[in-house]
């Protein structure tokens, strides 16, 4: 004879006692970065500090938007992204520019190229390397 205390039955089928499901990686990381609005700790272009140039940016990340005041032209003012397939490290604005991601509670680091035209004797474009440290 076997006796038991119950509780060892399996929950019926569709019923789920954990109100709050696991959250994909991907739903979390998009919850970290729409903890913002961030504004800059350091900016970087090409190796060379240039905070002084986003004083007054800010970025605020939404469900799959942003908005951004005074980045113009690195940042449009507003746009939308998407995570780059099933990474969570790596977004894509919807310019096509691919963003590296680096997220904590409190700061967010992007790192991304963007095709710029420079003028040297001749109209040329060349990739420029930019940093953004940003805070919340």
């Amino acid at each position: 004879m076997l006796l038991g205390c119950g509780g060892d039955d399996p929950p019926a089928p569709g019923v789920n006692d954990d109100p709050d499901p696991q959250l994909s990686p991907q739903e979390i990381r998009k919850e970290e970065l729409m903890s913002g609005p961030w504004s800059p700790s350091k900016v970087v272009r090409d190796g060379v500090e240039v905070t002084d140039e986003y004083d007054s940016f800010s970025l605020s990340i939404g469900e799959f938007t942003y908005t951004s005041t005074d980045g113009a032209p690195v940042w449009p003012a507003s746009g939308t992204w998407a995570f780059s397939g099933d990474k969570i490290d790596e977004i894509v604005r919807d310019d096509g520019i691919v963003i590296k991601v680096t997220v904590t509670t409190t700061t967010l680091k992007l790192t991304f190229s963007r095709t710029e035209s420079v003028f040297g004797g001749r109209l040329q474009s060349v990739d420029v390397n930019y940093e953004f440290e940003l805070k919340n």
